[in-house]
């Protein structure tokens, strides 16, 4: 823990030093803005995605339960955590209270459904729809400048 807080105040003064103290705030600033925002996006995939598949959020992150709806919500969660806030595998995996590994094999397997499927092919229609349907709340939060989720 030493270690850490040390390295990080000899990378603030090397910012300080190099783009002067305003510059440097500015740019902590925008960064917090930006995980933020970043924030409010996993927060709306979650609820859009636990909507979509009629499950709570409980279920999705803590359910032991091998069914349907939780795990492609999961999987569904998953490609939308990676496609529209740029998480790595290891972040989804924080989020999601999932093994890496388990994350890895989402991916593959909700990247590429075969829409000659009944079951693939209403999958990815929830996918879309879950992906619209959070873009635009996003946007009417940034637009509005409100905090609030449409639901």
């Amino acid at each position: 823990m030493k270690k850490t807080t040390t390295n990080l105040i000899e990378n603030l003064l090397k910012a300080i030093e190099k783009l002067g103290i305003n510059r440097t705030t500015q740019v902590l600033s925008l960064a917090t803005n930006l995980f933020q925002d970043k924030k409010e996006m996993i927060a709306l995939i979650i609820l859009n995605t636990c909507n979509a598949f009629n499950i709570n959020e409980n279920t999705l992150i803590n359910g032991r339960r091998n069914i349907a709806n939780r795990t492609n919500a999961i999987g569904v969660s998953t490609v939308l955590l990676k496609k529209l806030c740029n998480l790595s595998q290891i972040e989804i995996s924080d989020i999601l209270k999932k093994d890496p590994s388990n994350i890895n094999k989402y991916l593959k397997k909700y990247e590429s459904l075969d829409l000659n499927f009944k079951i693939d092919k209403e999958i990815q229609n929830k996918l879309d729809i879950v992906e619209s349907e959070t873009i635009e709340n996003y946007n009417l939060i940034v637009n509005n400048g409100k905090t609030e989720r449409k639901t």
